[in-house]
């Protein structure tokens, strides 16, 4: 019993490698429920840059730096231009922070900013995050003196749960769950300043990759060791 007590300990507190993107579509920001919070001279400012910040409570936050930017006009909202497409590959999924790449399931046309982070985590640790937590997601001007532009939350679907937990024993690596919502956005008084969709994906690379790190500096300790020993004051010693 103190054996199978002490593997399932070992499987609950394992980390594996997990991939979270939170990509950001549209957004929608009402002028008229901005001009009641700030002051805004329109005839000034016909182009606001927006920022985003996503996570959850006490998990990681990321940091989008330009969402893309609104065309502003007092009575009237504008959603943002499109200037890209933009689609996805779990295959390349290190190399996301930098460019997205093509898959022949999924793809994410006209994504205004977006970025993703790679992190070990137990899944027990994992699953309590997504069920206790909801993720934030906060817009702001991009600019020296950020205004808050809005904020709204979400619940991960119990098809993330699903993913997270199934690493432990899948062996058809990466697994991935994804969603997309499109959500109201409220200023800090409470009204609705507009809207935003979203894309958010979480893969799970398991346990293997971090194995491989761990097992190639473990290799490397071992060369530098016999490299010292064969070669004591610059010259091939024999052993």
């Amino acid at each position: 019993m103190d054996g199978d007590a002490h593997r399932a300990s070992s499987s609950k507190d394992r980390k594996n490698l997990f991939l979270l993107e939170v990509m950001i579509k549209k957004v929608e920001i009402d002028a008229d429920v901005l001009l009641k919070s700030f002051t805004f001279d329109p005839d000034k400012i016909r182009v606001i840059d927006v920022a985003a910040k996503v996570g959850f409570s006490d998990f990681y936050s990321l940091h989008i730096d330009s969402c893309g930017y609104i065309e502003r006009g007092l009575s009237h909202k504008k959603s943002m231009e499109s200037v890209s497409t933009t689609t996805l590959d779990l295959e390349k999924a290190p190399l996301i922070n930098s460019s997205f790449n093509k898959t022949d399931d999924e793809t994410v046309p006209s994504i205004q900013g977006g970025k993703s982070c790679l992190f070990p985590m137990s899944t027990f640790q994992l699953v309590n995050e997504i069920q206790k937590s909801a993720l934030y997601v906060e817009l702001f001007t991009k600019d020296e003196t950020a205004i808050f532009l809005g904020k709204t939350k979400l619940f991960l679907g119990t098809n993330f749960v699903d993913v997270v937990t199934s690493s432990t024993s899948c062996t058809d690596l990466p697994i991935s769950a994804f969603m997309r919502s499109t959500l109201p956005m409220f200023s800090m008084f409470g009204d609705v300043s507009g809207l935003i969709e979203i894309y958010i994906r979480l893969s799970c690379f398991g346990k293997s990759i971090l194995s491989d790190f761990s097992y190639m500096h473990t290799e490397r300790e071992k060369s530098t060791q016999m490299k010292r020993r064969c070669c004591r004051g610059g010259k091939m010693c024999y052993l």
